[in-house]
């Protein structure tokens, strides 16, 4: 009976390691064609050009088949794919396609990949993070680019992205007004970026904090696809999102950061500080007041006038205030609530 399970102990390790070498030649075959990609993009002139070098449709099931960059075939790379990811034909040749199943572009590889620098150069060309063209296959269904940075198992990668790192990547999108309730029709599988990572990873933490960070910046939970039927951010089930959700959000305004939750997401926050004995708004309310008096601040240094100096020494001195209040009103909150320490 040992011997046995000695021996299944054994293919299974060894199973383990063959997956695991396969997956790293995939991820390296990856990380070379992006290095090559960059390469091209900083050699191109113009910005149209460079974004036609990003999101040129490529076959990820055909790179991924290539054991050394060299051997790269230009024209299989671009077989079977199309810009169009509604297309049902190869543009190349008039042959059916299975609605893009391999389409990638080096932009969502990038992403999914977690090359943060190369995600940041890359969307200094791109105008419109939501265009269609941008598309590319993901988990039964055609990713946008917030699709893909929510999602943190997809392609194949020996070496897990940093969640930091893909929260970072999320920023930038937003930053670039990514819609992060983006749904591609028609598909068999017809999802919002919510969905992404939810229904084929076993690591919930890191897809918990990932659709926080999406909530922050629009997602609608109540918004419902094929096959996804939204998040009740109320349940019991969602606890930890909620959870997660709350801690973010602090973290967001004590950092300064812009978030764009919708109202329904803002008042589940709102409610689950009053829970606990916090009232949200007084916080909200110390940072817009900081704002609208910062910006008059700018507005007077710009005019040089001896009036004006008096009125900017006056207003900082109310910004002071306004800073002493709101770390007050910061440090009460994380006293009174363990999961924000």
């Amino acid at each position: 009976m040992m011997k046995k399970s000695f021996t299944l102990k054994a293919l299974i390790n060894l199973f383990t390691f063959i997956l695991f070498f396969s997956q790293a030649k995939s991820s390296s075959i990856f990380d070379d064609y992006l290095q090559q990609i960059e390469g091209e993009f900083d050699h191109t002139l113009s910005s149209a050009n460079k974004y036609k070098v990003i999101s040129r449709p490529i076959n990820i099931e055909y790179l991924q088949s290539v054991k050394n960059l060299q051997d790269l075939d230009e024209k299989q790379l671009t077989t079977g794919v199309s810009a169009d990811p509604l297309a049902i034909r190869d543009p190349s040749n008039g042959k059916f396609i299975r609605d893009n199943y391999d389409k990638t572009t080096a932009l969502s590889l990038a992403i999914s990949l977690g090359k943060q620098d190369l995600v940041e150069k890359f969307l200094m060309v791109v105008p419109d993070v939501n265009d269609l063209a941008l598309t590319a296959w993901g988990f039964r269904q055609l990713y946008t680019l917030a699709h893909m940075a929510l999602d943190p198992s997809f392609p194949k990668s020996s070496q897990p992205v940093p969640l930091e790192i893909r929260l970072a990547i999320v920023d930038t999108l937003f930053k670039k007004w990514a819609n992060f309730n983006a749904i591609v029709k028609p598909n068999i599988y017809a999802n919002p970026p919510l969905t992404a990572g939810k229904t084929h990873l076993a690591c919930f933490d890191e897809v918990y904090s990932l659709q926080a960070r999406a909530l922050l910046y629009g997602a609608d939970p109540t918004l419902k696809g094929t096959s996804f039927y939204g998040i009740d951010l109320g349940s019991e089930w969602n606890k930890f999102l909620m959870e997660t959700l709350f801690k973010q959000y602090i973290e967001m305004i004590d950092l300064r950061k812009k978030t764009a939750p919708t109202p329904t997401v803002l008042q589940h926050l709102h409610d689950f500080a009053h829970k606990r004995g916090f009232d949200l708004k007084n916080l909200e309310n110390l940072v817009a007041m900081g704002q609208k008096n910062a910006a008059q601040i700018e507005k007077f240094k710009s005019q040089k006038t001896k009036k004006a100096k008096s009125k900017v020494h006056h207003l900082k001195t109310i910004q002071q205030e306004f800073e002493k209040d709101f770390k007050s009103e910061i440090a009460k909150l994380k006293k009174n609530n363990p999961l924000l320490n």
